[in-house]
């Protein structure tokens, strides 16, 4: 039999695919996608400078310069520059095959990597699609005895994803940073989402607290609380009919009531009720439990939750579905009622993802064996297990409680309730590790009819919430209920919005920036449609559509494009042409500090609220690019003390003001609804006093700190030996900085300074030991790391064990993200002095690649078999021989 060539989409796969083929297949990978649109494509026709094009002319060019043919929707795909290689190793390999396997994933970015790969290896070969929903040895074998063809439906509803991704995002974000300031983007679902968390924000700043009044009545051990006044029961405020306390003197006129009052006994009630499991994983309720359970992020759920799936432990990951096959069913039951019993058993259940555009054909989330062990304390192990739980408990009975309730009547006036419940049989909480309650018979000693002696009657203040921030969890739930992007992008799209500096995450919630309004409140007005919640689900379902052949990709972007570019035209006129608004300078009455000649005016970016002197564009000679950082005022005194500060409202249009330090004795007030408003009040003051961390030693010298304050907010600092330690915005002092680690045998640029390797608050890296008279800098290379691993601390380690090479041979190097607060390994391509796509993070104690466009992880893991190695040979031969007939020739034509 001639080899097969089989292609998966990352190398994690290949060693564990091999395990379960013949001899007589090639397992390489593609490391993800290989080809993609550039960003200056050659579609574009050369226009002589000067040249006047209608709008529409120069809208069409602006497509065409992206790779996108607006008339007939081609795409100018080219090979990624990072990808050569691995195209060059597959072709080679490819002309010794008959047969290749295309066996990317099975979601749509997985058919189009698959149509890439078929088009540039060429015709010539037979081509089979492969897809299975786990790597096990059943589930490889059944794929590879029943090929499919490609789904051409598939790859255009990914192209057209692309395309209008693409099309959103290099139109808008140019005019985004013309009208609104530098830096700035949009994106076509990013911006939605974006929208979601500044309208929550503004619907926290709008909400005025209602007062209302709970009562308790105790009698020996049991709680009554007062639900119901004179037939009428007690509501929140916040109810459609609300009905409830509204004050102190009507409360206590309510306790006093009780106190002197009849409490007769009504109703004793002891009756059996159920809860019922909830289904198996999705993407979204993995990442959302991931997120409540274990306190993982959204990226780092779905890296760990890829792991697992190419390691072969759980199905694949990325999925709308909660259908559970017949083999898994009986893989449930063998393992439910082995280890709990027959009676836990409900094999009959069968969930609905209530989402009509889900991908029913696939499987939910679930282990592909239930006997597998993993290290207890690792991620890995957690996620598997959560999995597991969840699948185990979706296909188990209905857990039972024993729900007991006395109802009290006081003078025919008042209703208070007693309730509780026991856990009767556990049913399918059993899986998660709970056992049935000890039942005991609450209502022993109590009759209807009985009069109670209430020992304690109170009443307590309370004020209704706001709503909450999102946190990542209940972002992706509020995605998910839109219809707003697919399980594949709901980490990219918490991820987007993070980066650009739209929202940060604050104690795990989003808090979202002052240039995320502005940048809403701009799109809003010029592009309703892209930044439309129905508009938006209406695309994904549209997608959905093209998908499954019941519509034409090209018409759904030619309706599209006719309308876009109507609305890309109207907002780029001036603001007064009814263009998109732009940027207004909001003036304040603090004086520039470096100047002092101009004002400074408010200025807002993806970094922050900022100050920046009034002068910046003055033509008469006195420019000043004096600019000062704002400080919220938890930074400058904690986030509890933050909490109790008094709200003060804006006397022009009422919204809530916000505080900001400038620094220890001034403090500026700013409208919330800025730029709408333009009100701002200085302060001037002693904000500081009082303030102290008493007694708080120095690490160094041991004597006391002070606390001081500077532009980065409040510090410590020893008057005795000058160290400093910052204090964190929650009041604690940050940790001690750690002494640097020399490497005097690497040396700097200059030959005589070395350098030294720092830990910092955003990770390692290697700086100059006589900083700063030597500023060189550069990421912490392996290599670096591997040769002098005996210096570092013990917890640094495993950064010493990553790969030193990637498979094209680029150093790799420490990176670390500020999103995610984690060290990873990324490379830097020496010609081009810019990072791969290469992403390892260290996972169940080994160094795994996470990002699907990612080089491979080492050379270590680059696939070198015998065929490859056959067609490189031949391929130097050729080259040799071709070079030595050239040499002749030239000889040749000397002589002659």
């Amino acid at each position: 039999m001639a080899k097969a060539l089989v292609i998966v989409e990352s190398p994690n796969k290949i060693k564990t695919i091999k395990k379960y083929l013949s001899d007589d297949y090639i397992v390489l990978s593609s490391v993800g996608h290989i080809r993609d649109i550039p960003s200056n494509s050659s579609f574009a026709p050369v226009v002589k400078k000067g040249t006047k094009l209608p709008e529409t002319t120069k809208l069409e060019n602006a497509v065409l310069k992206m790779g996108i043919n607006p008339v007939n929707w081609d795409g100018d795909f080219q090979i990624m520059e990072e990808k050569r290689k691995v195209v060059t190793d597959l072709k080679q390999v490819a002309k010794t095959c008959d047969t290749i396997y295309l066996a990317t994933d099975l979601d749509r970015e997985g058919e189009a990597i698959a149509w890439h790969l078929q088009e540039v290896i060429g015709p010539g070969k037979v081509y089979k699609r492969v897809i299975f929903n786990e790597i096990t040895k059943s589930a490889i074998k059944k794929a590879f005895a029943n090929p499919i063809e490609l789904n051409m439906n598939r790859v255009h509803a990914q192209q057209t994803r692309r395309y209008l991704d693409r099309i959103v995002g290099f139109l808008i974000s140019p005019l985004l940073i013309k009208k609104a300031g530098r830096g700035l983007s949009a994106g076509r679902v990013q911006s939605v989402a974006t929208r979601l968390t500044v309208e929550r924000e503004r619907e926290i700043r709008k909400f005025i607290p209602t007062e209302f009044w709970t009562i308790e009545a105790k009698s020996g051990d049991f709680t009554f609380a007062l639900n119901a006044i004179e037939d009428k029961r007690l509501t929140a405020p916040t109810d459609k009919t609300p009905f409830y306390i509204a004050n102190e003197k009507e409360a206590k006129q309510h306790v006093k009531n009780i106190k002197n009052g009849k409490a007769l006994i009504k109703s004793i009630e002891v009756k059996d009720t159920t809860t019922s499991p909830r289904a198996p994983f999705t993407t979204s309720t993995l990442q959302q439990r991931a997120s409540t359970v274990l306190g993982y992020d959204v990226r780092t759920t779905m890296s760990i939750a890829q792991f697992l799936y190419e390691s072969g432990y759980i199905t694949y990951m990325r999925t709308d579905s909660v259908n559970i096959s017949q083999e898994a069913r009986k893989m449930a039951k063998g393992y439910i009622t082995e280890n709990f019993g027959q009676e836990y058993w409900d094999g009959d259940r069968h969930y609905s993802s209530g989402n009509e555009n889900s991908q029913e054909a696939h499987e939910a989330i679930r282990p592909t064996n239930l006997d597998l062990q993993l290290p207890a304390t690792s991620r890995g192990a957690k996620l598997y297990n959560l999995i597991k739980q969840q699948f185990l408990s979706s296909l188990m009975t209905n857990a039972v409680f024993q729900s007991t309730s006395i109802n009290l009547d006081v003078d025919n006036k008042y209703a208070l309730k007693f309730s509780a419940s026991l856990l009767k049989f556990a049913g399918f909480q059993k899986a998660f590790g709970r056992n049935a309650d000890t039942l005991v018979d609450i209502t022993a000693g109590f009759t209807k009819g009985q009069e109670l002696s209430l020992d304690k009657v109170k009443c307590e203040q309370n004020f209704t919430s706001p709503p909450n921030r999102y946190t990542e969890a209940s972002l992706v739930k509020e995605l998910e209920k839109r219809s707003i992007g697919r399980p594949s992008t709901y980490a990219s799209i918490i991820s987007t919005i993070q980066e650009r500096g739209y929202v940060t995450l604050e104690n795990k919630k989003f808090m979202v920036q002052k240039i995320a309004e502005i940048v809403t409140d701009s799109l809003e007005v010029s592009f309703p449609d892209i930044m439309d919640y129905d508009f938006t689900a209406q695309m994904e379902k549209s997608l959905d559509d093209i998908a499954n052949g019941e519509k034409e990709w090209t018409q759904e972007l030619d309706e599209f494009w006719k309308k876009f570019q109507l609305k890309l035209i109207q907002a780029s006129l001036p603001a007064e042409q009814g263009g998109m608004p732009e940027k207004k300078q909001v003036p304040t009455d603090y004086e520039c500090p470096t100047c002092r000649h101009h004002k400074m005016a408010l200025q807002f970016s993806k970094t922050g609220t900022f100050l920046s002197c009034a002068g910046y564009d003055s033509k008469e000679g006195d420019k000043c690019k004096a600019s000062v950082t704002l400080l919220k005022a938890e930074d400058l005194l904690g986030a509890e003390e933050a909490a109790k500060q008094e709200v003060k409202y804006c006397p022009k249009c009422n919204s809530r003001l916000d505080e900001f330090f400038i620094d220890a004795n001034t403090k500026i007030y700013i409208c919330s609804n800025v730029p709408t408003c333009d009100y701002t009040k200085v302060e001037k003051g002693d904000f500081v006093a009082g303030q102290t961390l008493a007694n708080f030693p120095c690490d160094k010298c041991g004597e006391t700190m002070q606390l001081k304050f500077g532009p980065f907010g409040k510090y410590l600092l020893c008057n005795n030996c000058g160290n400093t330690r910052r204090v964190l915005p929650s009041g604690e002092v940050a940790p001690p900085k750690q002494e640097a680690i020399e490497f005097p045998e690497v040396k700097c640029k200059n030959g005589t300074s070395y350098f030294v390797l720092r830990n910092s608050a955003k990770g390692i890296f290697l700086g100059a030991n006589n900083f700063p008279r030597c500023r060189e800098t550069m990421l912490a290379p392996v290599s670096i790391l591997a040769q002098y691993r005996d210096r570092l601390p013990e917890e640094l380690h495993y950064l010493a064990e990553a790969p030193t090479q990637d498979q094209a041979g680029n150093q790799t190097v420490v990176r670390y993200s500020t999103k995610e607060k984690v060290q990873y390994i990324g490379s830097i391509d020496p010609e081009t002095e810019k990072y791969t796509k290469l992403r390892l993070d260290y996972i169940d104690n080994q160094w795994v690649e996470t990002t699907p466009l990612a080089a491979e992880a080492s050379k270590e893991k680059a696939t070198a078999s015998k065929a490859k190695a056959t067609a490189k040979k031949t391929t130097k031969a050729k080259a040799k021989a071709k070079a030595t007939a050239k040499a002749k020739t030239k000889t040749s034509s000397k002589k002659s």
